[in-house]
């Protein structure tokens, strides 16, 4: 189940963007990490739009632009916290963490929900109440003016570590939905959500490999600065 929080922001953002649905509950950990996303407690989640689903049609883009300003707004209303993303492998929706946040195992693994408040204080094996939560101010009818995207796409805000068959992570699942935007999708590597699994194996090498001869790099399967500059390029 939804926290308050969540349930509270997605019927405030339904209001004011009526063609938006949101993913809430999945029990699972962060893709290549130990750790377990703020979805297992229900305190995340995934924006996306109800004819596209996860997209990263222009339109679609667009959209989510508009919705990603709204929501950069009106985040302390929201009881959002500084999690709001649009890349490491977010490109096609966007996904938004609340407070007070969720940290170790949850109820749903076999552990305890433990909750940390903005301010610190830490709730143990329980769901707190609401944490600052304030209403919206009146809506006036206006769609706010969204923050254009930078030249060549979103920024990937992470370090380009050089990849290479058998890694995964992040950066790979970044790798992938930048081949996948340069006409080169990785085989079987992405879920019926067109969401990268992150894990770069046969598909993700072929690509590579395939992106690599047709921009005239070493074709070498590994993903360095060249090929980076290259997958990020307009």
């Amino acid at each position: 189940m939804p926290t308050k929080a969540a349930t509270q922001a997605l019927n405030e953002l339904q209001e004011k963007f009526p063609d938006l649905k949101a993913g809430i509950h999945n029990c699972r950990k962060i893709a290549g990490t130990s750790r377990y996303s703020e979805h297992s407690s229900g305190n995340a989640l995934d924006i996306y739009h109800k004819d596209y689903g996860y997209s990263t049609n222009k339109t679609h883009q667009a959209w989510l632009d508009t919705v990603d300003a709204f929501i950069r707004q009106y985040m302390v209303q929201l009881s959002i916290r500084n999690r709001i993303w649009r890349a490491r492998n977010h490109y096609n929706h966007i996904h938004i963490d609340f407070w007070p946040r969720q940290y170790g195992a949850p109820k749903c693994a076999g552990g305890k929900d433990d909750y940390q408040y903005s301010s610190g204080k830490v709730v143990v094996g329980q769901q707190p109440p609401e944490n600052g939560y304030h209403e919206l101010p009146d809506w006036d009818g206006t769609t706010p003016v969204p923050t254009p995207p930078p030249a060549g796409g979103f920024t990937v805000e992470v370090h380009r570590d050089t990849l290479k068959k058998g890694m995964s992570g992040d950066l790979v699942g970044i790798s992938m939905s930048l081949l996948a935007q340069k006409a080169f999708p990785p085989a079987n590597s992405f879920d019926q959500n067109q969401m990268p699994d992150g894990k770069a194996g046969n598909g993700w090498d072929t690509a590579v490999r395939k992106f690599q001869k047709a921009k005239g790099l070493t074709v070498d399967g590994v993903v360095g600065k060249k090929s980076w500059t290259a997958l990020e390029s307009v």
